[in-house]
Protein backbone atom coordinates (compact mmCIF):
# COMPACT_ATOMS: atom_id res chain seq x y z
CA UNK A 1 0.00 0.00 0.00
CA UNK A 2 2.65 2.36 0.23
CA UNK A 3 4.16 1.39 -3.57
CA UNK A 4 3.81 4.90 -4.99
CA UNK A 5 5.66 6.76 -1.49
CA UNK A 6 8.53 4.14 -1.54
CA UNK A 7 9.30 3.83 -5.09
CA UNK A 8 7.47 7.36 -6.61
CA UNK A 9 8.24 9.51 -4.00
CA UNK A 10 11.01 12.15 -3.46
CA UNK A 11 13.77 10.26 -1.15
CA UNK A 12 15.62 12.45 1.37
CA UNK A 13 18.50 10.72 3.29
CA UNK A 14 19.52 12.40 6.15
CA UNK A 15 23.24 12.68 7.63
CA UNK A 16 25.52 10.85 5.37
CA UNK A 17 28.61 11.26 7.84
CA UNK A 18 26.78 9.21 10.52
CA UNK A 19 25.32 6.53 7.94
CA UNK A 20 22.03 8.15 7.42
CA UNK A 21 20.58 7.17 10.17
CA UNK A 22 17.40 8.70 9.18
CA UNK A 23 15.90 8.26 5.81
CA UNK A 24 12.33 9.52 3.93
CA UNK A 25 10.20 8.94 1.09
CA UNK A 26 7.74 11.72 0.66
CA UNK A 27 4.61 12.52 -1.77
CA UNK A 28 1.67 14.82 -1.42
CA UNK A 29 -0.18 12.72 0.94
CA UNK A 30 2.44 10.84 2.98
CA UNK A 31 5.80 10.59 4.35
CA UNK A 32 7.36 7.75 5.57
CA UNK A 33 10.34 7.97 8.01
CA UNK A 34 13.14 5.54 8.79
CA UNK A 35 14.97 6.26 12.13
CA UNK A 36 17.73 3.83 12.60
CA UNK A 37 19.57 5.73 15.51
CA UNK A 38 18.72 7.39 18.13
CA UNK A 39 17.37 10.61 16.24
CA UNK A 40 14.40 13.20 16.64
CA UNK A 41 11.80 13.28 13.71
CA UNK A 42 11.55 16.65 12.84
CA UNK A 43 8.33 17.48 10.79
CA UNK A 44 8.60 19.88 8.63
CA UNK A 45 6.59 22.91 8.39
CA UNK A 46 4.85 22.20 5.09
CA UNK A 47 4.09 18.86 5.95
CA UNK A 48 0.66 19.60 6.05
CA UNK A 49 -2.52 16.88 6.54
CA UNK A 50 0.11 14.27 4.80
CA UNK A 51 -0.43 10.94 6.78
CA UNK A 52 3.04 9.85 8.25
CA UNK A 53 4.33 6.39 9.41
CA UNK A 54 7.66 6.13 11.34
CA UNK A 55 9.53 2.98 11.23
CA UNK A 56 11.69 2.33 14.57
CA UNK A 57 14.57 1.02 12.81
CA UNK A 58 16.47 1.12 15.97
CA UNK A 59 17.36 -0.09 19.40
CA UNK A 60 15.16 2.21 21.97
CA UNK A 61 11.59 1.50 21.77
CA UNK A 62 10.40 5.32 21.29
CA UNK A 63 10.25 7.99 18.75
CA UNK A 64 10.52 11.22 19.45
CA UNK A 65 8.62 14.04 16.74
CA UNK A 66 9.63 17.92 16.41
CA UNK A 67 6.23 19.74 15.28
CA UNK A 68 7.52 23.10 13.84
CA UNK A 69 3.67 24.51 13.02
CA UNK A 70 -0.08 23.91 13.98
CA UNK A 71 -0.93 20.85 12.26
CA UNK A 72 -4.02 19.83 13.88
CA UNK A 73 -5.67 16.23 15.05
CA UNK A 74 -4.37 13.04 14.35
CA UNK A 75 -4.70 9.51 14.72
CA UNK A 76 -2.28 7.58 15.20
CA UNK A 77 -1.53 3.53 15.93
CA UNK A 78 1.31 1.64 16.86
CA UNK A 79 2.26 -1.65 15.72
CA UNK A 80 4.72 -4.05 17.11
CA UNK A 81 7.04 -6.13 14.74
CA UNK A 82 4.18 -8.18 13.14
CA UNK A 83 2.23 -5.54 12.33
CA UNK A 84 -0.38 -6.16 15.63
CA UNK A 85 -2.08 -3.08 16.78
CA UNK A 86 -0.78 -2.58 20.41
CA UNK A 87 -2.02 0.86 21.33
CA UNK A 88 -3.80 3.74 19.59
CA UNK A 89 -5.29 7.41 19.86
CA UNK A 90 -5.91 11.03 19.08
CA UNK A 91 -3.05 13.83 19.53
CA UNK A 92 -3.52 17.15 18.64
CA UNK A 93 -0.03 18.63 16.96
CA UNK A 94 1.14 21.97 17.69
CA UNK A 95 4.70 23.08 18.02
CA UNK A 96 6.96 21.03 20.74
CA UNK A 97 8.08 17.96 21.02
CA UNK A 98 5.98 13.96 21.52
CA UNK A 99 7.21 10.82 22.32
CA UNK A 100 5.60 7.98 21.34
CA UNK A 101 6.26 4.53 23.15
CA UNK A 102 6.77 2.11 19.50
CA UNK A 103 8.99 -1.52 20.27
CA UNK A 104 11.69 -1.79 18.43
CA UNK A 105 11.04 -2.55 14.43
CA UNK A 106 7.61 -1.55 15.25
CA UNK A 107 5.59 1.16 13.29
CA UNK A 108 4.15 4.33 13.99
CA UNK A 109 0.86 5.54 11.95
CA UNK A 110 -0.48 9.23 11.95
CA UNK A 111 -3.46 10.43 10.00
CA UNK A 112 -5.17 13.47 9.80
CA UNK A 113 -8.51 13.00 12.35
CA UNK A 114 -11.56 13.20 9.80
Amino acid sequence: RNRDVLLDGEFIPHAPLANYPLIEAVTDEKRIVAVYGDMVVRVPEDHGSRALDVVNAGHLGRIVLEVGSRMGSFDYRVLDTRGREIGTGTVELAPGVYRFTVPRSGLLEMTPSP
